[in-house]
């Protein structure tokens, strides 16, 4: 999210490579059914550049930071967003069925 800008710190030899930091982690999280939090774990405290996402299935959570609390309102929008349009898109056609079985109870009657 946040390319790191620190100077890279010196090679071991002059003509030898130069070391710069990279992000080398790759999450995936099923967003499905996921939750977002700002809040500390325990605490009633916000954090201002970062959020954790937890996954349905209890096994991801993932605190993602970002450079700034800008950045990180746009991301967790983002996110929030994709959460929000999975679950309508896996909910509605069950609550369409129910309402077609409810609908064929009341005519039978």
């Amino acid at each position: 999210m946040c390319p790191t800008q620190a100077p890279s710190p010196p090679s071991p030899s002059a003509n030898g490579p130069k070391y710069e930091k990279r992000w080398l982690d790759a999450v995936s999280l099923p967003l499905l059914m996921a939750r977002v939090s700002r809040y500390k774990a325990g605490t009633d405290q916000l954090r201002s550049n970062c959020f954790e996402v937890f996954a349905l299935d209890g096994a991801g959570a993932n605190i993602l930071q970002c450079c700034t609390a800008a950045e990180s309102t746009d991301w967790l929008q983002a996110i929030s967003t994709n959460i929000h349009e999975l679950t309508r898109e896996n909910v509605s056609p069950l609550l369409n069925t129910r309402d077609e079985r409810l609908a064929s109870v009341f005519i039978e009657i």
